[in-house]
């Protein structure tokens, strides 16, 4: 028996995304209730709840234990539902005003797990392509603040936003990458805007993005995440499904072509940690990989998803969260240099100028 409950949260994780096919070995009457909580911290009680249904009877938790997950997992399921529907009635207008819609980031994702509501999922995002003031000014005669949210990838909307427009997908910090990133959107937004996709529910097919784009762009939202302290265990679900998706159904070539898009945006550092990671943690298998695991920096990542907002953080006074908090921006400038000077300079003209109000 596995008696390290990150061990037993991850091998659980396994088996509920197929990586793994054997359950794991927890304790019924303590174990499952630590489980709960490492679920509840992790938005991952739906994927979990499914995969319990395939458990042996004598894997699976107590009576009350799984009165406690299902409701939860109802609850969130009943969150997620709703958003496929709002994004289409979204979409449909925008579309009836000429601009072209490309639905992103965690929605397309859910679409690659076991079942489509199994993603916890809060907002709505989607990349519009359009005269950006036409754009503002159709979503503020038609929607109302509450119900569409236009954004910069770095100034979200408040969380009661259901859905968020932006212009360009998500941004880097330091300017001479963004310019590049900014290119490299130019070059394949065609393609993402003609590639449609039935939405579960029968609500109708919207464009998203392909495996090939989404190999890079979910790469840099992971890496701003990662930046921004806002990475999630999800996350790195989302890439395992994501690699495992594409080189399942890649073509000649396109796996040589992500590795050249990661190195030209200077991602290829971070990729190889969040190998090492993934291959730690879900156990993804080496020809999935894009490219080659490194463990250097690997500690960096660990650290973001398992310790600062996940279940291993322990309760410290301000003195030692500030010590944490100083180590951080320590390491992410010995580690990531380029980035992190380019958020002190983002910083500044933020605190000279202001945010932007027209920000799509």
């Amino acid at each position: 028996m596995e008696t390290n409950k990150l061990e037993q949260f991850l091998h659980l994780m396994r088996y509920s995304i197929g990586a793994d096919s054997t359950p794991p070995d927890i304790d019924r009457d303590s174990g499952w209730g630590d489980m709960y909580d490492f679920l509840w911290d992790h938005d991952a009680a739906v994927l979990c709840f499914e995969a319990i249904a395939r458990m042996p009877d004598s894997k699976r938790p107590t009576l009350n234990t799984t009165i406690c997950m299902a409701i939860l997992s109802r609850s969130r399921e009943d969150a997620v539902r709703p958003l496929y529907s709002r994004c289409m009635q979204v979409a449909r207008k925008l579309a009836t005003q000429g601009f072209y819609v490309c639905l992103i980031n965690s929605l397309p994702m859910a679409l690659l797990y076991p079942g489509p509501l199994q993603r916890h999922c809060t907002v709505v995002d989607l990349w519009v392509c359009g005269d950006n003031r036409k754009v503002m000014d159709f979503v503020s005669k038609n929607f109302t603040a509450t119900q569409v949210g236009v954004c910069d990838p770095d100034f979200p909307m408040p969380p009661e936003c259901c859905v968020r427009l932006f212009s360009y997908p998500t941004m880097m910090l330091s300017s001479s990458v963004n310019l590049r990133l900014i290119d490299w959107f130019g070059k394949h937004a065609v393609d993402q805007f003609s590639n449609a996709v039935d939405l579960p529910g029968g609500v109708g097919a919207i464009a998203t993005p392909t495996f090939r784009f989404n190999m890079v762009y979910m790469l840099l939202r992971t890496y701003r995440c990662f930046f921004a302290g806002k990475l999630a265990f999800l996350n790195l679900v989302d890439y395992h499904l994501l690699m495992v998706a594409f080189f399942r159904d890649a073509g000649p070539g396109e796996a040589d072509a992500v590795r050249a898009d990661i190195s030209h945006l200077g991602l290829t550092r971070f990729a190889r940690s969040l190998m090492y990671v993934l291959g730690e943690t879900l156990h993804t298998p080496a020809s999935s990989m894009i490219v080659p695991p490194s463990r250097k920096h690997s500690g960096l990542i660990f650290s973001e998803v398992f310790c600062r907002e996940g279940m291993s953080r322990p309760h410290a006074g301000w003195l030692l969260t500030a010590w944490r908090a100083l180590r951080r921006r320590y390491l992410f400038m010995l580690h990531y240099p380029s980035e992190t000077l380019g958020a002190l300079w983002f910083r500044f003209g933020e605190f000279l100028f202001g945010k932007t109000t027209d920000c799509l």
